[in-house]
């Protein structure tokens, strides 16, 4: 995957689900959040933006892994 492929993850994933990923409150450890149309992608961060950016990557880890 290149990097022009990879900046259009998020866009494709908005486009086939409206809600790609679910954003949990905060709790003792930051914030969590979950791709529920990918099993078994979630992440977390100390900071909400944090968090985002995790999930962008495990979301981007994901499924180049499906790919191989």
């Amino acid at each position: 995957m290149n990097a022009k492929e990879a900046k259009r993850i998020p866009a494709l994933l908005a486009a086939r689900q409206p809600r790609p990923a679910d954003y949990h409150e905060r709790d003792a450890e930051g914030f969590y959040v979950s791709c529920p149309p990918l099993q078994g992608c979630y992440s977390q961060g100390d900071t909400y933006d944090e968090a985002l950016s995790n999930i962008k990557d495990a979301i981007r880890l994901h499924l180049e892994d499906r790919r191989v």
